[in-house]
């Protein structure tokens, strides 16, 4: 992600017409020339977070869940091997089957979330990532195919839950 970055604050800046920034407190308008550089960007949004305690939070218990719950996905092919099969092809036919699983939970748990009221969202939040951990930790001791595959169903729901509800 850093070489994205880099590359990305490389590119040649192209001012937009009437861009007006209200969240930052300051209006700017990129339009009239101001040279803006990424890493000043990237300080304005710092220190907008410094004044902003629970998107600042959120933020940093979103990277926190991120780092420690999304290597799954790419250990997963290992697991399924080491663990939930005997061949090759059953390691391939499995792992799809879960991964089709996963992505049904997930779209089982963004259309509950885009259905359901704007209001308690927070504890929303907290719960979906408590369903992510806790099927993590139940996928994680499970040697039987068929209960991983209803785990990761669960698991796909709390995962989708709880990145619609921190957008």
């Amino acid at each position: 992600y850093m070489a994205a970055v880099l590359a990305l604050m490389r590119l040649p800046r192209r001012p937009i017409e009437g861009y007006e920034d209200s969240a930052l407190g300051a209006s700017r308008r990129t339009g009239s020339g101001e040279d803006r550089s990424g890493l000043r960007d990237i300080g304005d949004a710092l220190r907008y977070l410094r004044g902003q305690r629970a998107l600042a939070l959120l933020l940093v218990v979103h990277l926190f869940i991120v780092v420690f719950s999304m290597p799954y996905q790419r250990l997963l092919p290992g697991f399924v091997h080491e663990v939930l099969s005997n061949s090759e092809q059953q390691t391939a036919l499995r792992l799809g089957f879960l991964y089709t699983a996963t992505g049904l939970g997930a779209l089982t748990g963004s259309l509950v979330i885009a259905s359901i009221p704007g209001r308690r969202r927070g504890k929303l939040l907290l719960y979906g990532t408590a369903l992510m951990g806790a099927s993590l930790l139940a996928f994680a001791v499970s040697e039987v195919f068929w209960l991983s595959a209803g785990i990761v169903i669960v698991m796909g729901l709390g995962q989708a839950s709880r990145q619609a509800l921190s957008q």
